[in-house]
């Protein structure tokens, strides 16, 4: 028997929803994609389910499944998003008036710019706080490969803000 099923559905959705969805929204940059993502990781892992066993990492298995469930939403939808992000960033820029709000702002539209695996690689350490080697299991990535675009991201986002703050 897996450690998978052994787990009730709502103890996953509970011990994990929160980490998928944030995931989802770093990557996609939207709430209402989020929630997509969020509803197609958790079918997917319910649906294959089945086909996780019991040596591997059940919370690695389900960011990789919901990484790539955001990715597949940004490649569908990206004309649509960078649209609706236009619209939206007009009217919240306008509401805006701290200065640590508009670093925030500068900081996830600077996200929003790294290539898919910088950003995801970014993503799991800055906000999910993961390890390098766990980032390069969910990935399927060197060591030394998700270093760099560690690195990498971290050069870009500084550039984008130092741009800001000059």
């Amino acid at each position: 028997m897996s450690e998978f099923s052994e787990i009730p559905f709502e103890v996953l959705l509970d011990e994990y929803g929160p980490m998928v969805y944030l995931l989802a929204y770093h990557i996609t940059g939207s709430h209402h994609a989020a929630e997509d993502v969020y509803q197609e990781t958790f079918l997917r892992v319910f649906k294959y389910g089945h086909s996780f066993s019991q040596e591997g990492n059940l919370r690695g298995w389900i960011y990789k499944i919901a990484l790539h469930e955001a990715w597949r939403w940004r490649k569908k939808y990206s004309r649509e998003v960078s649209l609706d992000e236009s619209l939206w960033g007009q009217m919240e820029e306008a509401k805006r008036e701290s200065f640590a709000k508009e670093i925030e702002r500068r900081l996830e539209k600077a996200i929003q710019k790294l290539g898919e695996k910088k950003k995801a690689v970014f993503v799991l350490r800055t906000y999910h706080e993961l390890s390098l080697e766990e980032i390069a299991q969910i990935l399927d990535l060197s060591l030394s490969h998700v270093k760099v675009l560690l690195f990498r991201a971290r050069q870009e986002i500084s550039k984008a803000l130092e741009e800001f703050l000059e």
